[in-house]
This record gives structure tokens, sequence and C-alpha cells, in this order.
């Protein structure tokens, strides 16, 4: 199914219009989701006619397939906890919360949010606004082998599947990162309230960018580079990158005040999807960083800069639509983006499980 919509074709700064939006016949409520999947969908990422999702609950990721009308259908469920062997859990603390995915060769990234959370206020309101939650399921960064399914689709193998080490509390990307002073302040704080929180990945080769949604600092979003090694086994262990034999660079970027959303390859350049750190509507755009692999060493780029530039900014509606996740599209050379959503307005969803995603049009590369 394909709505079709005005052209795109406003300034960066002000909201797109989406060239149409797409259909992701997504399953309903049941099995391994305990909510509808399309209510809380936080990453995307694509191989050939494969598209999978991700939501920040339950324990599962879905593919769907390439559908002839333009949009995504036929969705199939994946475990995750059996999968990337985590620990089973029950009740809230279950859930994982993968926030980022990508494809690089033949493997499947995906990152948990690493964060804390606070307890939503229910039946006693002041108790839980108190109760701060830990999950070490949520430190997940794994990678899982794409076998070729039918159709020029792609299925999820166990078999290869390697991940950091997860400890009874945190995971080995904490463990190595807790007393970095830009960081080690907002590792006790939640997600959502300027907490550690990773919400983007972007791999080339074994290099990999995390692109953090908090901490903000004094209006600058954060980025992690970190290099991983497969130590057989299934196991993933981090390798020295930075100076002194440290396992990570870190990267400042002004985003006008936004954290990070999302990232996502484009050759050698990385897009980012911004928005706000708090739990809350406001301004969303697509930024481009150019070559960031290139760099090799910390690095702070300021408004100006012209390696950082804002490209799209995104729509967002009220108490709804809040722009998660997005994938360039492949037939449209790299021309067009897909975009979905958390939160999405009653007008988007479509029977017991289908949603509507914008596709948007990206201006001319300078």
């Amino acid at each position: 199914m394909v709505a079709r919509l005005p052209a795109a074709g406003r300034a960066a700064r002000d909201p797109a219009e989406p060239l149409r939006r797409v259909l992701l016949d997504l399953p309903p409520k049941g099995g391994l989701h305990r909510k509808p999947p399309r209510a809380n969908l936080s990453a995307v990422a694509l191989r050939g006619r494969s598209l999978f999702l991700a939501t920040d609950e339950g324990t599962a990721l879905d593919r769907l397939t390439a559908a002839e009308d333009g949009g995504f259908a036929d969705p199939v469920v994946f475990p995750l906890l059996e999968l990337l062997t985590l620990q089973a859990a029950t009740g809230s603390a279950e859930e994982i919360d993968i926030e980022g995915l990508d494809v690089e060769g033949d493997l499947l990234w995906v990152v948990g949010s690493h964060s804390r959370t606070r307890g939503k206020p229910k039946d006693a309101p002041l108790a839980e606004l108190a109760e701060i939650r830990h999950n070490p399921n949520r430190h997940v960064l794994a990678c899982l082998p794409l076998t070729p399914g039918p159709d020029g689709t792609h299925e999820l193998a166990r078999e290869g599947a390697s991940r950091l080490p997860i400890g009874r509390k945190r995971g080995a990307l904490v463990k190595a990162l807790r007393d970095v002073e830009h960081l080690k302040p907002f590792f006790k704080l939640p997600a959502k309230e300027n907490g550690f929180d990773v919400e983007g990945i972007a791999v080339s080769g074994r290099r990999i960018l995390l692109g953090l949604r908090g901490p903000v600092l004094r209006g600058f979003a954060v980025v992690l580079e970190i290099e991983v090694a497969d130590e057989g086994d299934g196991v993933l262990a981090l390798r020295p990158l930075g100076a002194g034999g440290r396992a990570w660079r870190k990267h400042f970027l002004d985003l006008s005040g936004n954290g990070i959303r999302d990232l996502h390859r484009d050759g050698d350049d990385v897009m980012i999807l911004a928005g706000p750190t708090a739990d809350l509507d406001g301004r969303c755009a697509l930024w481009r960083w150019r070559d960031p692999y290139a760099i090799g060493g910390d690095s702070f780029t300021p408004t100006g800069d012209p390696r950082l530039g804002r490209i799209l900014q995104i729509p967002v509606g009220n108490d709804a639509d809040h722009p998660e996740g997005f994938a360039l599209l492949p037939d449209s050379q790299g021309r067009e983006v897909l975009v979905v959503f958390d939160s999405p307005a009653e007008e988007r969803c479509r029977g017991k499980g289908g949603v509507l995603a914008d596709v948007f049009a990206l201006p001319p590369a300078r």
C-alpha cells in the first residue's frame, strides 16, 4: 500500500513533506510481542528485500519483505533471547530495548540502549517515580549472520552470532566507559533524563560508531567510536583504539541541542537522525557527517563546521509520531529515506498491526 503525498521541497529548517507513505504490515500483539510492534518502533535496517525492525519493548526482531505495491509485508519474528543466548527474565526486565540496527556485509548488527529507566507512575506514583530500574539485557551489542532465504529475503542465524559479554549488572561496553570523564556522571541517570542512552549504530568493518541520545553536554551530542574483534565461541571483545590503549574515541557534534536517535552509513559519510533527549515533542532533523571514520582521534565539531550539516527536517506530531529510525531505500540510488515513528498517530495505524512509514526525498548532495 502506498499513500501519495505532496513532494518535498522546503528548506532544511522547515519540516519536509513526505513523498509518500508506505504500509509496514507488522504482526499484532501476541507471542513474543507483549504490545503491537507498531507502537514502539525504534530501529530499522534494509538488506535486499528484507526490512528488519526493532522495538524498544519485548525480545524479538521482525522481518518484513518488500511488496509489489511499495510497502512491506509477510512478517517473520526472530527470538533474540535464543539467537543471542541472553538470560531469560520476566516482567518488564524481559525487554532488550534494541535501539540500533545496521547491516554490514552479511551481518546484522544490533545494539541495546545500555540505559537505566525510571518507573512509570501507575498505582503508587510517588514510589514508582523514585524507582530506577536496571536490566543487563539492555547491554547488548551483537552481530547476527544473514543467510539467504527465498525470493531475495534473508534469515537470521544463531550459528555464528557473536556479542560483547554481559555480566550480572552491566555489559563490557559500560565497564570500559564507566570512568570516562565526560560520561561517568550519567551512567546512574535514567534514559530520557540525560542518562547514558545508546540509540544508533553505524558499522564499517569492525569499527563501530554508537550515537547517544544522552548525555547531551552543553548542547553537544556524543558519538562513541569502538572497534571489536571476534574471539570465537560467540564472543566479541573490544580492541585498543584510542590514545594509551583505551577502547574508545569520543566525538562531540553540535546538532542544535538534540541527541541522537539513529545513525546510517551513506558511503563514507554517516547520516544522523537527531531529536530531543527528554521524553517530549520537539524538532527532529537528519544531518550529514562527512567521512567520520577518517578522523583518527577524538573530535569536536561546532556550529558551522563544513563536516556537519542539516539536510532535512522531519515533522513531529503532538504527543505522537516521534521519528525513531531510518534507512536509505536502495532502489532510489540513495535519494530517498524511509522513516519509522514511535508512538504513531491513530491516522497511521492500519488493521491490528499495520502502520504507515514516511518516505522523504533527500536534497542534492553538496
